[in-house]
């Protein structure tokens, strides 16, 4: 069995079975990092230097992020960028996860309806 160091498992390509982390779950993570330190949309972009409707953007809609901007976006929350990423494909797998869950239990009893599941869902 193969040892993967924490470094090559951050950043190497994901596996058969593992998700990528997309724009949606990158925004996703950034505000939740945002609220969770209790900044609003306006201070980040202040303390970032980067435009209030392109913070909006990332956070709502799935849109194309540069590194340069995760990384001021990161360090304007002091959050090392690959703490963001790591969160971010984490989400991904979750999503995933709850996906074929989802799907395995509508094969179960196809009377049910699709379910969505919430983080707080799995929390309580």
């Amino acid at each position: 069995m193969k040892t993967v160091t924490s470094s090559q498992h951050y950043f190497s390509r994901p596996g058969k079975n593992q998700q990528s982390p997309t724009s949606h779950h990158i925004g996703l993570c950034l505000r939740r990092l945002r609220e969770i330190q209790g900044i609003s949309q306006s201070e980040l972009a202040r303390r970032a230097e980067i435009n209030l409707s392109y913070i909006c953007s990332v956070e709502n809609h799935p849109s194309n992020i540069s590194i340069s901007k995760l990384s001021q976006l990161c360090n304007a929350m002091r959050v090392p960028a690959w703490l963001s990423l790591r969160l971010a494909a984490l989400e991904s797998e979750r999503s995933h996860l709850c996906q074929k869950l989802a799907e395995s239990w509508q094969g179960i009893r196809p009377d049910l309806k699709p379910l969505t599941w919430q983080v707080a869902d799995l929390a309580d």
